[in-house]
């Protein structure tokens, strides 16, 4: 089962690190992203690019279906999945087709069924060995997660969104110096809300335009360390103007970070990241917010067959209309395991907490556990399995847990 979607439009680092040529190592690679050429599907051959299909079904339970503080249901899960990618072959340049879809079928449950789908597309052009211009846009419709702050908190069953985004970055690297430029645009439309009932609710107030410019330096000083500055400037705006809205709505930020790439070949690799951000309300009720912002993800490699991965992150998110804008901190780790060449374990668990702006509303902490499993037994077959936990507290309500677990397999090309 994938992760949980979270509907926001956050300042994530947008920019990958600037890196001088043959900077990168493979032999820096977690054991859940290294390459397996003798477990991957060999794909269909069409003229210069490679296509690579697959398909998977899944079964699986859950024991909150609805997602609900009181009275919650289990339910048998029936879930499938499709994938399918075009990958160019070129020596220079790049580009990429990728489409998803996965449909849940709760049995017994039919008004929690989902249906999520996606379509990227993504491409590199290389002017020079040290000027590339990158690009990308991609369409979906996902689910918002009741496990997050920015999920509005009514009885619902499922929050649908459409998003649609599209970034241009261009690179210049001229050896150890590195300089990038990133422009992001991305549409969140919440689709109409279904209740347990199967009755609807309507929740355009909270769909938004999100604009973001990134600026970032790098300077590669020794093998394995980049250190990089980065300013980002971003713009929100509410498609609809709503007099009840409790706090919030259109905004200008700005968020400065400084900090460091690895790329220590067999030991760690990873971002960190510190700096301070600053957002400007619309709504008079709110004055200038800022403060320390965060991101960092790093994995170290202990040992070959071993990754540990260590995330943080904090950063002022957008409203949503109930509760208004919050500072969204969050900590994660992970443990990978390669059992054997075809066998990976993989266990995280993550802690996050919102502390909303508006101070008459209570913290929100967020738990979760994740156990997965994959099989790969042969280039065309593999077994996937997951068990998760996941829960939220806060002072002003009830707590909110769901168990999940699921075993499904997957066919590719």
């Amino acid at each position: 089962m994938p992760a949980a979607v979270r509907a926001q439009s956050s300042e994530n680092l947008l920019v990958p690190p600037v890196l001088p040529p043959g900077f990168a190592s493979t032999e820096s690679q977690g054991v859940a992203d290294r390459a397996r050429p003798e477990w991957q599907a060999l794909g269909i051959r069409l003229g210069a690019f490679t296509l690579r299909p697959q398909i998977g079904m899944a079964g699986g339970a859950t024991s909150n279906a609805f997602q609900l503080r009181n009275n919650e249901t289990s339910s048998a899960i029936v879930t499938g999945t499709t994938q399918v990618d075009l990958l160019s072959g070129w020596s220079r340049h790049f580009l990429s087709v990728r489409g998803t879809a996965q449909v849940d079928k709760f049995v017994g449950n039919s008004p929690r069924d989902t249906t999520i789908w996606a379509l990227n597309a993504a491409g590199r052009y290389d002017i020079h060995s040290t000027l590339q211009v990158a690009a990308s846009a991609d369409v979906a419709r996902d689910n918002e997660s009741r496990f997050s702050g920015e999920a509005v908190n009514a009885n619902f069953a499922v929050s649908p969104f459409l998003r649609e985004a599209a970034t241009i970055r261009t690179s210049y690297r001229p050896g150890r110096l590195g300089v990038q430029i990133s422009a992001n645009y991305q549409h969140l439309h919440f689709m109409p809300v279904r209740f347990q009932d199967g009755s609807t609710g309507d929740q355009s107030i909270r769909d938004r335009t999100v604009t973001q410019v990134t600026v970032e330096g790098t300077y590669a000083k020794v093998p394995g360390v980049a250190f990089f500055v980065q300013g980002t400037a971003s713009r929100t705006r509410f498609d609809i103007v709503d007099p009840l809205r409790v706090l919030g709505g259109d905004s200008d930020g700005v968020r400065v970070l400084g900090g460091m790439n690895l790329e220590l070949a067999g030991f760690a690799t990873g971002t960190i990241g510190v700096g301070w951000s600053r957002r400007d309300y619309a709504d008079p009720r709110l004055s200038t917010n800022s403060g320390l912002s965060v991101e960092g993800r790093v994995a170290l490699l202990p040992e070959d067959r071993t990754t540990v991965t260590l995330g943080a992150r904090r950063q002022l998110s957008d409203a949503n209309p109930t509760s208004g804008p919050f500072w969204d901190t969050r900590l994660s780790v992970g443990v990978d395991r390669e059992v054997r060449r075809n066998i990976i374990v993989g266990l995280t668990g993550s802690y996050g907490r919102q502390r909303y702006l508006d101070v008459g509303s209570a913290p929100t902490t967020n738990r979760s556990a994740l156990l997965t499993g994959t099989y790969l037994v042969s280039r065309r077959l593999e077994v996937r399995s997951s068990l998760i936990y996941r829960g939220s507290r806060s002072r002003a309500t009830a707590g909110l847990d769901e168990s999940r677990g699921s075993l499904g397999l997957t066919f590719k090309l």
